[in-house]
């Protein structure tokens, strides 16, 4: 019995699976502050954290961050990583002692502001594990877009950064237009079809310029850094005719969904980012009065 037992179950290891047991990759964990959670891989030989994303490669929204607050560097001779603070306002602590420059090792905890880091290593399979689960947790399942949540918080920074430096920022709203018809003629199967297929239009014409999200049901809301009200206003008509001339054909079922759009561009006189969602909102109105499947500002 026991030589079936040794033949039937080969406790070796595959080469390919040690290997990635092995090779372990640097990563930063945040433990506290607005990003909690977010796992940040270290690539490359310097990276610095801060809160200017023109500056900084890591991005810590926290106010007690300052602009360019700290850097982490390689050094090939000693195989190791190493911290600097760079002469920022509330410094730097590795494990509560004050550093201006000085090695990291595996669970450091670093101390940016009020932000806790853990420095620490992961191999292929954690690292796998872990960017699976920060999907999970951070994108929508219908849509493939980062969750409300998550939206909040990256508008937030950029409304934020926006009337730091008088850089232009738009929102965008977004409402299917004709769901309950097809919900009601083809059964909610088609119309989560359909607003998942309107979703990833969303994102992909968003793009890098920003970011998009579910709002809730068949609504959506989006942001676009550095564009004129006119450019947001082509962007806009770019997804509605995208939403428009797709095919959104299900189990031998067939959605015809048109979207309307309100834009609204933050001004001096816009002091949050509630105040630019009520702009757009009513935009979003505005191009539902006029007709619907069209965009309004």
């Amino acid at each position: 019995m026991c030589a079936l037992l040794e033949e039937t179950f080969d406790s070796s290891v595959d080469a390919s699976l040690a290997e990635n047991l092995t090779e372990k990759q640097p990563v930063l964990i945040v433990l506290n502050g607005p990003e909690i959670g977010k796992r940040i891989p270290l690539k490359g030989a310097s990276a610095v954290i801060g809160r200017d994303p023109d500056r900084a490669n890591i991005i810590l929204s926290d106010r007690t961050v300052s602009g360019m607050h700290s850097r982490i560097d390689y050094d090939p001779n000693s195989g190791q990583y190493f911290i600097t603070d760079l002469q920022s306002h509330n410094g730097v602590l590795v494990n509560l002692d004050r550093t201006e420059n000085g090695p990291l090792s595996r669970e450091d905890k670093i101390f940016i502001g009020s932000v806790i880091l853990k420095f620490t290593f992961e191999d292929v399979l954690e690292s796998t594990y872990r960017t699976r689960l920060d999907e999970l947790l951070n994108l929508d399942d219908l849509t493939g877009l980062p969750v409300k949540r998550v939206f909040d918080h990256e508008f937030r920074r950029a409304f934020e950064y926006s009337q730091r430096r008088g850089s232009r920022l738009a929102l965008l709203m977004m409402d299917l237009d004709g769901l309950k018809q097809i919900n009601d003629t083809h059964g909610h199967l088609l119309g989560s079809y359909t607003i998942s297929e309107a979703g990833k239009i969303i994102g992909r014409v968003i793009g890098r310029k920003g970011l998009a999200s579910r709002y809730g049901g068949d609504e959506f809301i989006g942001f676009v850094r550095n564009l004129t009200l006119e450019k947001t206003v082509e962007l806009g008509e770019r997804i509605r005719t995208r939403i428009q001339g797709h095919s959104y054909k299900l189990n031998g079922q067939m959605a015809t969904p048109t979207i309307s759009i309100g834009v609204a561009q933050r001004t001096e006189l816009v002091q949050s980012p509630p105040e630019l969602v009520l702009m757009a909102d009513e935009a979003l109105y505005r191009a539902k009065a006029a007709g619907r499947n069209n965009v309004s500002r």
